[in-house]
């Protein structure tokens, strides 16, 4: 009994063992379709798996693994594959589906049939299952060309590439027929016959081909625009528009490095020039002349005929002699011909003389910019925009410093050098200024600096101005020495700019009649229209305390566009003489100080002349001999002195602004009248007593 227990059990081992031995795969089993096809690779295509457990055991099924899928050298990735459920649990004796999906969207996949393997793995390494599988690609051909557009030259042969280009999923056989017959847009009569290098092209996956069209034009062909459709047959069949467009020959010449450039007199420079055939035909029989007065001594290194195909280049050595009489800078020198068969043509020779006088170094100063200071630009250079904006009113310094750079051992002095400055469109009237003296430079040496300098004027447009600079002076030997460059200045405008353009007194002296009035003229040289400005003038030792406001005052785009206010001055007859400064200030927003001004104003006692002649006094600006007030008249001169609170101009005299360093004729204190009266009765008395004297010498002695 115990003997056949013991056998019974050895040969369960055995039957276990020979399972495991002879196929562990069988206690997994794959089922279901073995391939599926992709007609459309725009899309996914899905197959459904079938497990089943034959298992003794439940088992899990942990993952499927892709194997191969190979096509020659095209493999489809792994990550084209996806199952769905990727793992699930198989109880014994049960099956369960998944579902497969294989996704080449965007891969433009080789077509044909790719073999492979899904090996089914488990939680148990002994229990798993290779399933053969294959995927079918389904062919897409797709062949693509651009239409063929190109040129042709009456006489003369012309081609164009045409280029055909797989974009599909396999190989591609294309036929083309040749000749391809082109009909003319304007005139259907007249055609051109192009020709297909190539019958048939094989345009393999993924890649493109070519083929030439290629075609003969006759000298007479109508100049038009001729076109066809080439038909491409094959696996993808295409239409392909060509045009070709007839046109007249052209025979022109492109030279390059015409200027002999930084030389100096008497010596001897050679320049290598290109001569092109930029037209579309060729060129014979070139030869080549010149013009060139003799006493440049002009050479060429080609001096036999040459030839020249559309598009091709010949170099060509070009020698002159540099004469003491050439003119600094940048001159030409005449032509050069070049005669050919078919046309004839010229091109130009320049020489450029070394500047002996140059500028070393240039600043540009803006006193009271656009912010109401003073700020420099440096080291400006011809072409540039100052950095610097002006407004209206600002003073512009143009600071030079220039070299004489002839050697020293020349000892030629560049003499009489004047700098003029211009620019015709700033202001009604533009800017023409000059250096005021003129000056010279020894060899070699450097001026001292050199300034010119401009008001910018108060009517004025907002713009960036070319301002133009001219410099020349001449040596020993006659030779002028010129500099000119262009710089650009940038004129703007404040939004808020009042300023005390004018302001004077009828008298700015008083005395017996301590009486007058201050005129005040007010400009609005900002852009905005302003109409709440206010004026204030003040002396606190002579009470003057005047204040107007709500003063309206328009941007000016006129010179006559001013504001003029006169203001009664009048003084206590007990204040003592002196000088009593009126202090002026102009506000716009009647609180904003934008300008303000200092004038003179002198009170003196009231003084009597007299004269005495039969013990007669005279009295001037009276014809009273009662009235005891004696009027002196004198004239004097006055200086108004200005402040400035940052941003205002300081003072404008016709239209230009100062800084305060001018006199202003005023009415003065001598009165002219009283001279001529007391001149009067003086000339009476003396006739009279010239009278007396003559009727007493008439009667003689007395007997």
């Amino acid at each position: 009994m115990v003997l056949q227990k013991m056998v019974k059990k050895l040969l369960l081992y055995m039957v276990m063992l020979f399972v495991l031995v002879s196929g562990v795969s069988a206690a997994l089993d794959v089922s279901g379709d073995s391939s599926l096809t992709i007609a459309d690779l725009a899309t996914s295509v899905d197959v459904s798996l079938t497990l089943t457990n034959d298992a003794v055991d439940d088992i899990t099924v942990t993952g499927f693994e892709i194997i191969g899928f190979e096509l020659s050298q095209y493999t489809i990735p792994a990550d084209k594959f996806s199952f769905d459920p990727a793992t699930l649990t198989l109880v014994q004796d049960v099956s369960q589906d998944t579902t497969l999906t294989v996704d080449l969207t965007g891969t433009n996949a080789f077509a044909g049939t790719y073999t492979g393997q899904i090996n089914v793995t488990t939680d148990d390494e002994a229990i798993f299952n290779e399933y053969d599988f294959s995927v079918v690609v389904s062919e897409a051909p797709s062949l693509t060309a651009s239409d063929v557009s190109f040129s042709a030259v009456q006489g003369q042969s012309g081609e164009a590439t045409l280029t055909l280009t797989n974009g599909g999923n396999t190989d591609i056989d294309a036929t083309l027929t040749s000749p391809l017959t082109l009909t003319s847009t304007t005139d259907p009569s007249n055609t051109i016959d192009v020709t297909i290098a190539d019958g048939s092209l094989t345009v393999d996956y993924g890649t493109d081909n070519t083929t030439t069209i290629s075609v003969d034009v006759a000298t007479d062909a109508p100049v038009e625009t001729y076109t066809g459709t080439l038909n491409v047959g094959g696996d993808s069949p295409i239409d392909v528009e060509v045009s070709l467009t007839v046109v007249a020959e052209s025979f022109s010449i492109n030279v390059t490095d015409v200027l002999f450039n930084d030389v100096d007199w008497e010596e001897t420079v050679t320049k290598t020039v290109t001569i092109e055939n930029d037209g579309n035909s060729d060129l014979t029989g070139i030869t080549l002349s010149s013009t060139i007065h003799a006493k440049y001594k002009l050479s060429f290194n080609v001096t036999e005929a040459f030839d020249l195909a559309a598009g091709e280049t010949k170099d060509v050595v070009i020698s002159v002699f540099v004469p003491k009489d050439q003119r600094i800078g940048t001159r030409s020198i005449g032509d050069v011909g070049v005669e050919t068969d078919q046309d004839d043509f010229t091109f130009p020779l320049s020489m450029h003389v070394t500047e002996k006088l140059v500028i070393s170094d240039f600043e540009v100063i803006v006193d009271k910019n656009i912010d109401g200071e003073r700020k420099t630009d440096n080291d400006v250079k011809d072409g540039d925009k100052i950095n610097e904006i002006a407004r209206p009113g600002s003073k512009v310094e143009f600071e030079f410093k220039l070299r004489n750079q002839f050697d020293s051992g020349s000892d030629i002095e560049i003499k009489n050098i004047k700098i003029e400055i211009k620019s015709d469109d700033i202001g009604e009237d533009g800017i023409d200024v000059e250096l005021d003296d003129e000056f010279d430079i020894e060899a070699d040496e450097d001026s001292n600096r050199k300034t010119v300098e401009f008001f910018i004027p108060l009517i004025v447009e907002k713009e960036t101005y070319d301002v133009e600079i001219h410099i020349e002076g001449e040596d020993k030997n006659d030779k002028t020495h010129e500099i000119d460059m262009i710089v650009k200045l940038e004129v703007d405008k404040k939004t808020h700019d009042v300023i005390i353009h004018e302001a004077r007194l009828l008298s700015d002296t008083v005395e017996c009649e301590r009486k007058t009035s201050l005129i005040v003229e007010l400009m609005n040289i900002g852009d905005t229209n302003e109409d709440r400005v206010k004026l204030d003038v003040k002396n606190s030792a002579l009470g003057i305390d005047y204040s107007q406001t709500k003063i309206k005052i328009d941007e000016a785009n006129d010179p006559d566009e001013i504001i003029e206010l006169s203001i009664p001055i009048e003084v206590d007859d007990d204040v003592d003489e002196g000088n009593y400064p009126l202090t002026l200030k102009a506000y716009y927003r009647d609180t904003i100080l934008d300008n303000s001004r200092i004038i003179d104003f002198n009170v003196e006692d009231c003084s009597v002349v007299q004269n005495t002649v039969d013990n007669t006094t005279v009295n001037s600006g009276d014809d009273d001999p009662d009235d005891d007030s004696l009027e002196t008249t004198n004239t004097t001169t006055t200086t108004p002195t200005t402040t400035d609170d940052g941003e205002g101009i300081d003072l404008v005299l016709d239209g230009v602004p100062t800084d305060g360093d001018f006199d202003e004729s005023v009415e003065g204190s001598v009165n002219l009248g009283y001279v001529f009266t007391l001149l009067f009765v003086n000339l009476i008395v003396i006739v009279g007593i010239l009278g007396m004297v003559y009727r007493s010498l008439m009667k003689g002695p007395e007997l």
